[in-house]
């Protein structure tokens, strides 16, 4: 799966992306498999498709194991090893945040 951002360029991955093809494969009858597995620029993704009365109610993706570490993400946060709940000000307004990548 190739998979473009809205500025063109490509992208390792992208979650809902994937999702959306595994339906499409699934609903127009290219894939007859609830288990599958697709490759991306991240490696291969393991997919489970949920029915019900043979429509697609939920697709689950093994997505990894999610990033922390500010310095692979990208986030520019110095000495901390996780970000959860960091408080950081703008425009006078105190906001928490939290840096994940997958």
């Amino acid at each position: 799966m190739e998979y473009y951002n809205y500025d063109g360029s490509i992208a390792e991955m992208c979650g809902n992306g994937i999702r959306c093809m595994a339906r499409f494969a699934y609903e127009n009858n290219l894939i007859k498999s609830k288990n599958i597995s697709i490759e991306t620029l991240a490696g291969i993704k393991k997919i489970s498709i949920d029915t019900k009365d043979n429509k697609v109610e939920n697709i689950k993706v093994d997505m990894g194991t999610p990033e922390l570490r500010p310095e692979n993400i990208p986030v520019n946060i110095k000495n901390k090893t996780e970000i959860f709940n960091h408080k950081i000000s703008i425009d006078s307004k105190e906001f928490f945040i939290n840096c994940v990548s997958i």
